[in-house]
């Protein structure tokens, strides 16, 4: 029997006493006060794609939408959430979107959203990502563009 702890980077031995294989890598991102807001376990990393499951703990901090440096299709296996979407890309008016079990959503790298609403932990994701094209990015309040690095939410939301 082989027992898998999300987050330990050791293999796991099972009752039989042989080495089981490594669980997935998990990541916890979280937000500026120190709270956990997502969970992420990369489930197969490729060359051309990788495979993720998300567990979202809150909804975005930010009032930024924020884009994602590769094109992927998100798949709702628990719960849900409400996003914000800018439809045409360049529109200071956004649209919510409420995301439900089984929804699927397609996206590519310039793609901008924020999660304004989650039942927390109760919200599992798959995600499907493509290859890296650009870095992190957050969308201005003035409808520019800033990268995670340089972005300050307090100046630029």
């Amino acid at each position: 029997m082989v027992r898998s702890v999300p987050g330990n980077s050791q293999p796991i031995v099972g009752d039989s006493g042989r080495p089981g294989r490594k669980p997935p890598r998990s990541e916890v991102i979280t937000r500026a006060d120190g709270r956990v807001y997502l969970r992420r376990w990369r489930l197969w990393r490729g060359r051309f794609f990788s495979v993720c499951l998300h567990r979202f703990m809150a909804p975005d901090e930010s009032e930024c939408a924020h884009d994602h440096p590769w094109p992927f299709v998100s798949l709702v296996l628990w719960g849900g959430y409400v996003e914000e979407v800018w439809p045409d890309g360049d529109s200071a008016a956004a649209v919510r979107v409420r995301r439900g079990l089984f929804s699927l959503a397609s996206r590519d790298a310039l793609h901008c959203h924020r999660v304004v609403a989650c039942r927390p932990g109760w919200t599992w994701t798959l995600v499907l990502t493509g290859p890296r094209r650009r870095s992190w990015g957050f969308r201005t309040r003035a409808g520019g563009w800033v990268p995670e690095e340089r972005f300050d939410a307090a100046v630029d939301c």
